[in-house]
């Protein structure tokens, strides 16, 4: 089960969305996370 997610916090929640994606092939890499975290 996944958790709900913050309602202040657009960006996060799209790159966690992201990553949690079903389709693996749609999976984000750690560098491309660490990139859009900076």
């Amino acid at each position: 089960k996944r958790s709900k997610l913050w309602s202040n916090c657009d960006e996060l929640n799209k790159l966690i969305q992201e990553y949690w994606n079903w389709n693996p092939s749609h999976y984000l890499d750690f560098v491309n996370i660490c990139e859009r975290l900076i």
